[in-house]
């Protein structure tokens, strides 16, 4: 990969907070690790999903992800109606893991999430919850630097980058079996 809006990965995970369980839908550019999408919700309906799909619609712009390759590990939401439909008014390229194993990007950024950043979650409901995820979302685009951008956030790497001709290549670790 060269450059952003190549491939964007989904997945979700579970939130256990003050007692309620929760989902978090996060889709991720691998060239820049920018979480791009969220959706998040106390069921995990595509709904869900396709909130994070409209999110990277709406930063991304749709005549950019042409020909992206959306990759999930496969759950049931990214392959309802209402999802593919929605992928489907995009032209992007489906791509669907075998296991968790062959989404390891998207699953390393979730356990990130849930394993250090939702700890400080105080105890919210309802819409502030909803603004406090968003607002870890934001520490984590704009202000994690991340060794394999240069020590730069997701946003920084991908100001840095953007005039660029000759753009950092980053490979893709291939899931064999």
């Amino acid at each position: 990969m060269n450059d952003i809006n190549q491939v964007v990965a989904g997945d979700l995970t579970y939130l256990s907070l003050f007692g309620k369980r929760y989902y978090l839908f996060c889709l991720t550019d691998l060239y820049s690790a920018r979480i791009v999408g969220i959706g998040f919700g106390s069921t995990m309906r595509a709904q869900d999903a396709k909130q994070a799909r409209d999110e990277w619609v709406k930063l991304r712009k749709k005549k950019n992800l042409r020909s992206c390759i959306h990759h999930t590990d496969g759950g049931s939401q990214y392959f309802s109606g209402l999802y593919l439909k929605s992928l489907g008014e995009l032209d992007v390229k489906v791509s669907c893991a075998e296991n968790c194993l062959m989404n390891g990007y998207a699953e390393q950024r979730n356990g990130l999430i849930k394993h250090h950043l939702i700890p400080t979650v105080r105890d919210l409901h309802g819409d502030e919850l909803y603004k406090e995820i968003k607002r870890i979302i934001r520490f984590y685009n704009y202000e994690r630097k991340q060794e394999n951008l240069g020590w730069l956030s997701p946003v920084e790497f991908e100001r840095k980058i953007s005039d660029m001709v000759d753009k950092p290549i980053h490979e893709l670790h291939k899931y064999i079996q």
